[in-house]
């Protein structure tokens, strides 16, 4: 009986403690008004209190009103709070375009989940049942969809629960019938113009025929999925914590960490990371995962990945690199333009909270630092410190001869997104010093020494 199964399902859960409100989405078709009758029995059982809820998508002119009518007549006869709302879909979708279905379904939900605040609602029941769970398996498998598309629904998500998940459309059908309730028919679920109805009038009745079962068994499919998926979920949110640095308007993904992770963590790790910087993953499909994968494994260093809203992904010798395009374009002309003059001695700050030190005297407690010992003769004062600039060149000591700053950075294999912050002491005939990493050729020599240490900051 379908009473007690939701009932079991919500004893199980624990779901709907007494004196809480839940918040029920009614169309008045069978699914929905056969929830809202269910939820109100057991609502006298158990305590909680019901509220509807009912969108009218403006779809379908009068009837569309019609259906609000109906409900709003059948929970003034059982004393229910009731919330109406008129969107119109089909204006939105003339202004921003997009799949009148998936628009729908997305300002449905907005809807409801502002009202549940408002009222102070624990949940919103929805009435989707076992053969909606295996028509979205379906679409989802038609459109290529990953794991997390293929797990369906859940029965429970957040505020959202669906106490009908386990439910057969016919054991809806039969308690309609037999509680005497006379649901509303949308006319628009007979077309086959929705991929939805075709799966539902075509695909699913064919597939019977290979398994009867057709419908548990690819709601049972989905459960696993759905619990395999979150496996992966969770072991990326700690791969996380491991190969991924979060910077303010970019995040870095280590590669020699990252790589250790199988295939499918991966997959995921860049689904969490692109939702977590983009704020969403609007636009953002299979492929553009995939792309992410192979641009890990075998993208050439500098290769570039864009994405959709605004973002790509930059390969770097050590990382894999996501930044807003617009941020990637100015940056390196901004930092370019630093600089400072260096006193001797003296400690002068840089703009990435390290700092260059000047002593006449070694550097004692030198160990963990980058450190200069330099030929003072050597240099023609001023001294400063800046980051590259374009026809930047030098005598990198021990390798005989000028070389590009640019050439000695990439043989270096420094970062990309790293050259442009290298700190650079220079006097008035060029660089001294590329920090941390080589010195000129004049900066060898005896006599009067000067000593630099690169302090970086480690916070």
């Amino acid at each position: 009986m379908l009473l007690s199964k939701v009932r079991s399902w919500c004893e199980r859960r624990q779901l709907f403690p007494e004196q809480s409100l839940v918040l029920a989405a009614c169309s008045g078709g069978p699914d929905s008004l056969a929830l809202v009758h269910v939820l109100q029995r057991l609502a006298g059982e158990q305590g909680f209190r019901l509220a509807v809820a009912h969108v009218d998508h403006c779809f379908r002119g009068e009837a569309s009103a019609a259906d609000e009518r109906f409900v709003a007549d059948f929970c003034r006869e059982r004393q229910l709070s009731y919330q109406a709302v008129a969107i119109d879909v089909p204006g939105y979708l003339r202004e921003h375009g997009g799949s009148s279905q998936d628009v729908a379904r997305r300002l449905r939900y907005q809807w409801l989940r502002e009202t549940a605040s408002s009222l102070g609602a624990s949940y919103i029941a929805l009435g989707h049942h076992a053969d909606d769970q295996a028509e979205t398996f379906l679409l989802h498998l038609l459109r290529g969809a990953g794991a997390e598309g293929l797990a369906a629904m859940a029965e429970q998500e957040a505020l959202l629960v669906r106490p009908f998940l386990q439910v057969r459309r016919r054991e809806i059908e039969t308690y309609c019938s037999e509680q005497g309730l006379r649901p509303r028919l949308d006319a628009s679920n007979l077309k086959d113009k929705y991929l939805r109805n075709r799966i539902r009038h075509h695909l699913l009745p064919d597939l019977s025929a290979y398994n009867p079962e057709i419908v548990p068994a690819l709601t049972r499919t989905a459960d696993i999925i759905r619990e395999e998926h979150e496996f992966v979920r969770q072991e990326a949110l700690k791969a996380q914590a491991h190969c991924v640095l979060w910077l303010e308007n970019s995040c870095q993904v280590k590669l020699l960490t990252y790589s250790a992770y199988h295939p499918a963590v991966q997959r995921e790790l860049w689904r969490q990371v692109l939702e977590k910087k983009r704020g969403a993953l609007t636009g953002i499909c299979f492929v553009h995962v995939e792309n992410l994968l192979k641009l890990a494994s075998d993208g050439r260093t500098g290769t570039v990945q864009v994405l959709p809203g605004g973002w790509q992904v930059r390969k770097d010798y050590a990382c894999l690199v996501l930044e807003p395009l617009a941020a990637a374009a100015k940056a390196p002309l901004q930092e370019s333009r630093w600089q400072r003059e260096v006193d001797v001695p003296s400690v002068t700050e840089l703009p990435d909270g390290s700092c260059l030190e000047t002593s006449w005297l070694a550097f004692e407690d030198a160990a963990g630092s980058d450190v200069l010992s330099m030929a003072w003769a050597a240099a023609e004062p001023p001294l400063v410190v800046r980051f590259r600039q374009p026809g930047d060149v030098f005598r990198p000591v021990g390798m005989g001869g000028r070389k590009k700053l640019k050439d000695y950075l990439i043989d270096a294999k420094v970062p990309q997104a790293e050259r442009d912050q290298l700190p650079l002491l220079c006097d008035a005939q060029g660089i001294l010093w590329v920090a941390g990493l080589r010195a000129d050729e004049r900066a060898s020599g005896a006599g009067k020494q000067l000593y630099v240490r690169l302090q970086r900051d480690t916070q």
